[in-house]
């Protein structure tokens, strides 16, 4: 820098402010931008719940049961479901949460409904059920595992297969 640009700065400091357009100044348009600095309680950090912990272990625990002659369990698993590598570790560490969508890919690759891998205590070499469920659901359910069910049909009127 020359002497002169230095008493420049000196005398009049660099605008901490951006500046909007050309900055040649003899030809262009230069706007000052209004920046406001943001005002607010950092993010907080959301703790990890019960429930994916669980989920995570009842994933490992059934994973290890489906796929007992694979190598590389969880890269089955991700090709079995569609989901990422990486996701389905994420999912299993607990390190991220887990949408519906995903919740019945995995449980359809584990041979599992999804309310089962919510379950604390789950079996994972005979996995349990929840009891409690009417006639009419078990029968979707046997349906829909067959198949013979789309998860967009309607079921207020239901033909029998």
């Amino acid at each position: 820098m020359t002497e002169n640009e230095l008493e420049k700065l000196r005398f009049h400091p660099p605008n901490p402010r951006p500046v909007f357009g050309f900055s040649q100044p003899a030809i262009g348009f230069r706007q000052e931008l209004d920046c406001y600095e943001m005002k607010g309680q950092p993010k907080k950090r959301k703790v990890p719940g019960l429930m994916r912990a669980v989920l995570g272990r009842n994933i490992k625990l059934r994973m290890e049961v489906r796929y007992h002659d694979k190598t590389n369990k969880p890269k089955e698993l991700a090709g079995a479901t569609g989901l990422s590598l990486s996701t389905v570790q994420r999912i299993m560490a607990g390190k991220t949460g887990i949408t519906l969508d995903n919740l019945e890919a995995l449980a359809g690759a584990l041979d599992l409904s999804a309310y089962q891998l919510l379950l604390p205590i789950l079996d994972s070499k005979a996995p349990q059920l929840v009891k409690g469920a009417a006639e009419e659901e078990q029968r979707l359910f046997r349906l829909w595992k067959r198949g013979r069910l789309e998860s967009t049909d309607s079921f207020a009127p239901i033909r029998r297969v």
